[in-house]
C-alpha cells in the first residue's frame, strides 16, 4: 500500500510526455513519465540474513503513466 502511494505520488508529480503512434484513423497517444536518478550509487545493504545488491541506474527512462491492457 505504501509503495503504491509513493509510486502514485512520484508519477503524478512528474512532468508527463505524450507520444503519438499510428497514422490516419488509427492515430493514438500514450502518456509517459520520466523515471530515474542518473549517478545514484549501488545499494549494497542487507535484508535480514541475506546480503542484497541492487545496481545503480546510470540513465533515465520513460514508463507509461497508465496501465494498458
Amino acid at each position: 500500500m505504501l509503495y503504491s502511494l509513493v509510486l502514485a505520488t512520484f508519477c503524478f508529480s512528474s512532468i508527463s510526455f505524450a507520444d503519438t503512434f499510428g497514422s490516419g484513423a488509427n492515430i493514438f497517444t500514450i502518456d509517459f513519465v520520466k523515471i530515474g536518478d542518473p549517478g545514484n550509487p549501488d545499494d549494497t545493504g542487507t535484508t535480514g540474513l541475506y546480503h542484497t545488491v541492487a545496481g545503480g541506474v546510470d540513465y533515465e527512462y520513460r514508463i507509461g503513466k497508465y496501465e494498458i491492457s
